[in-house]
């Protein structure tokens, strides 16, 4: 039981880590364009 606590809450690290990867990488690739 403990290890699907465990694997949850890191999965849901993986996820936060992922959606601010992609919300910089989303910042980054609107800065750019505004760059052009």
């Amino acid at each position: 039981m403990s290890l699907i606590i465990f694997i949850t809450k890191f999965n849901r690290k993986i996820f936060l880590c992922l959606l601010f990867l992609k919300s910089s990488y989303v910042d980054v690739k609107g800065n750019t364009q505004k760059l052009y």
